[in-house]
C-alpha cells in the first residue's frame, strides 16, 4: 500500500510536531552539520535527501570534488543514524563546459551508496543545463549503479514544458525506469517553475498524472506547510495515486 510522507530541513521541527502522526515517513534534508536532534524518537521511516545544487553540490564540476565529497558522507552519517533505506540525489548540472556526465559517474564510483537513487532533474534550472532531466541519461546512470529514480512530478512538467512535449509524454518515459519514490506537488502549466504549491493551488492535472505513475511507490509531499492544506494533500494523493 503506497505511503504518503513529508518533506522539511533542519528548521521544520515546529511543522514535523504539527504532521508527525498524520505522515507514514519522513523525508529530510541532509544539510551539513544538521543532526536532526528532534526526530531521534521518531519511530517512522525516515528518507535522506543529499544537498544539492542549491547547496553548491554539483558531481559534475570536478572542482567540486571535496565538497562533493562531504556532502555525500554527511548524508550517509544521517542515513545510519536514522535507519534510512534511500538516499534521493541529483547527479549535477552544467556550471561550465567542463561539467560531464563522464565526471559524475567518476565522483559517485566512490562515493557509491547502495540506497542511493538518482532524481530526475529539469531541462533549464537557472538559466543552467541540468544533467538526469531525460530517460537516457537517467537509464544510464540506473543501469551503471544499478539503482532507481525519485520521480519528481513537477520536474518532470518544467522539462516538458522546455522541451515543447507534453508532461504526459515525460512522466511515461520515466515510468520504462525503475521508480522507487516519487515528489509531488503541485504548480502552473504556464509558468514552467519549481514552485512547490499545495496540491489545488496550481493547475497541474495531478489526477491524471498519477494515474500513470506506479500504484506501490511511497510519495513524498513537496508541498507548503499550512497544516489544513497538507492534511488535504495526504488525502488526495491516497485517493487518486
Amino acid at each position: 500500500m503506497r505511503k504518503v510522507g513529508a518533506k522539511f530541513f533542519p528548521n521544520g521541527k515546529a511543522f514535523y510536531h504539527k504532521i508527525k502522526k498524520y505522515a507514514d515517513f519522513v523525508e529530510i534534508m541532509a544539510k551539513e552539520g544538521a543532526e536532526y536532534p528532534f526526530l531521534e524518537e521518531y519511530t517512522k521511516p525516515i528518507i535522506i535527501h543529499m544537498e544539492h545544487d542549491g547547496f553548491g553540490i554539483n558531481f559534475a564540476n570536478s572542482s567540486k570534488r571535496r565538497k562533493n565529497a562531504k556532502a555525500v558522507k554527511w548524508a550517509v552519517k544521517l542515513a545510519n543514524k536514522f535507519h534510512a533505506k534511500k538516499i534521493i540525489i541529483h547527479a549535477g548540472y552544467i556550471e561550465n563546459k567542463h561539467c560531464t556526465v563522464h565526471e559524475i559517474v567518476h565522483q559517485l564510483q566512490s562515493l557509491w551508496d547502495k540506497r542511493m537513487i538518482f532524481e530526475n532533474l529539469i531541462y533549464v534550472g537557472n538559466k543552467q543545463y541540468m544533467h538526469s532531466y531525460d530517460v537516457k541519461q537517467l537509464k544510464y546512470l540506473t543501469m551503471l549503479f544499478k539503482t532507481g529514480i525519485c520521480l519528481d512530478i513537477s520536474h518532470a512538467v518544467i522539462t516538458a514544458s522546455e522541451l515543447q512535449k507534453k508532461p504526459e509524454t515525460i512522466l511515461k518515459e520515466l515510468c520504462t525506469l525503475p521508480v522507487q519514490h516519487i515528489h509531488v506537488c503541485d504548480g502552473f502549466l504556464e509558468i514552467p517553475k519549481d514552485k512547490h504549491l499545495h496540491i489545488g493551488d496550481g493547475n497541474f492535472p495531478l489526477t491524471q498524472y498519477l494515474k500513470l505513475l506506479p500504484k506501490n511507490v511511497d510519495i513524498t509531499l513537496e508541498t507548503g506547510k499550512n497544516i489544513q492544506k497538507w492534511k488535504k494533500d495526504v488525502t488526495f494523493v491516497k485517493k487518486y495515486g
